[in-house]
Formats: C-alpha cells, sequence, structure tokens
C-alpha cells in the first residue's frame, strides 16, 4: 500500500546544486518536490500545479525572492512561502565568531591596513 505524500513543495534557487540538495532531502522525509532554477519558471508551475508550499532562494538572477513572494501571493495570498539565503549563514557565522565577513587571504591585507 503507497503512502501519500506528506506535501508539494516547489523548491525555487538559481543554483542546482541547492535545488537538488533541498530535493533530496525533503523527498527522503516524505514530500513531493518540484524544483524550478528561477522565480518566472516557478511562476509558470504554479499556474498548472496545485503546492502546499514554496521555498525559495533570496537573491536570484531575473524575479528575486521577494519579487517572487508578491506575485504569489496576489495569486493565492493562502499559500506559505519561505524564503531562504546564504547571507543567513554569514549573519550567523559572524555573530557567533564577532569577527563580521571571513577574512580571505584576497582581503586579510586591507583588513589590516
Amino acid at each position: 500500500m503507497a503512502t501519500e505524500p506528506l506535501a508539494n513543495i516547489l523548491v525555487v534557487d538559481d543554483s542546482e546544486a541547492i535545488c537538488r540538495a533541498l530535493r533530496d532531502l525533503l523527498t527522503m522525509s516524505g514530500y513531493t518536490v518540484r524544483t524550478a532554477p528561477s522565480g518566472e519558471r516557478a511562476l509558470q508551475i504554479l499556474e498548472t500545479a496545485s503546492m502546499d508550499l514554496v521555498i525559495t532562494d533570496l537573491k536570484m538572477s531575473g524575479i528575486s525572492g521577494i519579487q517572487l513572494l508578491k506575485k504569489i501571493k496576489e495569486k493565492t495570498p493562502a499559500l506559505p512561502v519561505v524564503i531562504l539565503t546564504a547571507l543567513a549563514i554569514w549573519t550567523a557565522w559572524s555573530r557567533r565568531c564577532g569577527t563580521g565577513w571571513p577574512t580571505t587571504s584576497r582581503n586579510r591585507s586591507r583588513s589590516t591596513k
């Protein structure tokens, strides 16, 4: 007897690696996942597919995550949207370390002058 998926999730990111990682993780957890490489493609998918959640990157070429959120809310206000960004990872890292952005060999000389 097949079990029904927990929910249909659309993952939107211009990074194929991020889409693949989120798709694999969510699929293993029992969700049905579709991916879109852009906000524009996500809007096309949402025209024909019923989704329970959209997870999108904040910064993408073309339509940004915020612009995508606004367009989704115009058509389907009840559809939950989660916006992710790699910036949050850097922010958390800098708060934990108290040093700001990580220093690389390229910018280390500028930070010590």
